[in-house]
């Protein structure tokens, strides 16, 4: 929530237009101006929604004194889409309606759906809507601290703006509770999102401890973002996030067993490394591209794996060993054949790179990849049809601008094509130690052409003391209010956006976010269900 201000830029008389050609309200003016890094950290405005006119607001011209020219007749007339295009944009009357599930006109039971936290906003008197008041031209709506709807002379400078904004919910993961990442209902919630091209690193470990009642699980590991892991437990037959948590401090574990009934059946679990969010860097969780087991029984099975019962030491059991063979008698002629010749290890492929003047035009749809990385970590390359390559194919890349062979997440110079779960091809490679800044990644096929090439921003590896940063700012501890339809999708790698947390169906597609100075766009006010 901004500091109070009026709604008129003008000054006497005030009135309610939002913007128009030659115009800009206070309400206008300050939506642009919180559109900015200061305000949201980078990641998150990546996430952000194209600008767009804004539906249902007061155009009236205020070209000429006396700037007068405002909207008296409501919603049947005068009202018409904004001149400017907006990213972060008041909300409108008609938004708290469909969006908080609270009735157009005056219903006090509402009242908290609008509100502030506690009934009292930290840093104004209550928040503007960009909608004028359908019977004086003097007035716009606003919602008062208390989430009371109030038509409000235009020259009040009591209530704040409380931005709005639409954001692309492709890689959206889990929304979860703000305090331990569980499906808690009473909670404000945060979203988790995936950063593309970053992973859990080989050797990480999930199993299950304690007995009915209080089984917990136990993650183990390390990922391209640090130490911290995070989770969640998806019904497979309805695509519902029965359970979710993270490892770090005051995260969930507790495994969601009265959801879990059916010990014959294999419940999804997704874990991925996770930079959980922070006030003063975004509050928006970053997660790694998440892997996908499943529990059955409370037994967990990781891909490539067999499944462990934790509760049961014989388990896995070695087994019986074998007789060990008998050696042949050398002096027996009878085996005296030719011994078999090793074959030699394939030949790394020799593929001379062109240099960066050759990296022409873009990859044109052949790769894709994460814009930013960290040096020393894996980074993906997604490969399209149309690089014409299929699955066990051998690749080589670079890194530019002075090229240099990039090696397997195996060490080897050779790259093995994948598939992944959702059926796209792959090579993992990763990026050297001490590189930082832009560069390029190229592929080449096994015959030395070159396949494509994206631009990736190499950044230092994560230190782990920077997450004992102090909070600073939090203007309002309820950072931001969640409205909306959640429109797009993601692929079923995360589970589905159906199966991305609580409430996820009406959630984000439209935020509204109280606290600025830094503090992000990722913790929602649950929205109350009828």
């Amino acid at each position: 929530m901004t500091t109070g201000f009026a709604f008129d830029g003008n000054g006497t008389p005030y009135t309610n237009t939002f913007d128009s050609a030659d115009y800009e309200s206070n309400v206008a003016r300050i939506s642009k101006a919180l559109d900015v890094d200061a305000y949201y950290s980078s990641f998150e405005r990546s996430l952000f929604g194209t600008a767009t006119t804004l539906p249902g607001v007061c155009t009236g011209s205020q070209s000429s004194p006396p700037f007068d020219q405002g909207c008296v007749a409501g919603y049947a007339f005068g009202q018409a889409s904004s001149h400017g295009l907006y990213r972060v944009f008041p909300l409108s009357v008609g938004d708290m309606a469909e969006y908080f599930n609270a009735n157009d006109g005056y219903v006090p039971d509402d009242d908290f759906k609008r509100g502030c936290s506690d009934g009292a906003c930290s840093s104004a008197a209550g928040s503007w809507l960009r909608s004028a008041s359908w019977d004086v031209v003097s007035k716009a709506f606003s919602v008062a601290s208390t989430g009371l709807p109030l038509a409000t002379n235009a020259s009040y400078a009591g209530p704040g703006l409380r931005p709005a904004l639409r954001l692309n919910l492709d890689n959206l993961l889990l929304s979860a509770s703000s305090r331990d990442q569980s499906q808690r209902v009473s909670d404000d919630l945060r979203l988790t999102f995936v950063e593309l091209g970053r992973m859990l690193h080989p050797g990480w470990s999930a199993s299950v401890s304690g007995g009915a009642g209080s089984r917990m699980l136990n993650l183990t590991g390390s990922s391209d973002m640090g130490s911290d892991m995070g989770w969640k437990v998806v019904d497979p037959d309805t695509d519902t996030v029965l359970g979710s948590g993270r490892t770090s401090s005051g995260g969930n574990v507790a495994l969601p067993e009265d959801a879990m009934t059916d010990d014959t059946k294999d419940y999804d679990l997704y874990v991925w490394g996770q930079q959980d969010g922070s006030a003063a860097d975004g509050l928006t969780n970053k997660a790694t591209e998440p892997v996908k087991t499943t529990i059955r029984g409370w037994q967990i099975t990781i891909p490539g794996t067999d499944p462990v019962d934790p509760s049961d030491p014989t388990d896995p059991d070695p087994g019986t060993p074998e007789d060990p063979e008998v050696p042949d008698d050398p002096d027996d002629p009878e085996v005296q054949e030719n011994p078999e010749v090793p074959e030699a290890p394939e030949v790394p492929l020799d593929v001379v790179p062109l240099p960066e003047s050759g990296l022409s035009g873009s990859s044109g749809g052949v790769l894709s990849a994460a814009s930013v990385a960290t040096a020393g970590s894996a980074f993906r390359l997604y490969i399209g049809d149309a690089a014409g390559v299929d699955e066990g194919d051998r690749l080589a890349a670079f890194i530019y601008s002075t090229p240099v062979r990039l090696k397997s997440t195996t060490g080897l110079s050779d790259l093995i094509v994948q598939k992944a779960a959702d059926g796209r091809l792959f090579v993992d490679v990763v990026l050297p130690v001490g590189y930082s800044g832009d560069h390029k990644v190229a592929l080449y096929d096994e015959d030395g052409e070159l396949l494509g090439w994206v631009p990736v921003n190499i950044v230092a590896p994560v230190d782990d003391s920077d997450t004992d940063k102090s909070v600073q700012n939090a203007a309002d501890k309820n950072a931001s209010n969640a409205a909306g339809d959640a429109g797009g999708g993601s692929t079923d790698l995360y589970g589905g956006l159906a199966s991305t947390g609580v409430e996820t169906s009406t959630l984000v597609a439209l935020i509204a976010v109280f606290a600025l100075t830094g503090v992000g766009l990722a913790m929602l006010r649950r929205k109350s269900a009828k």
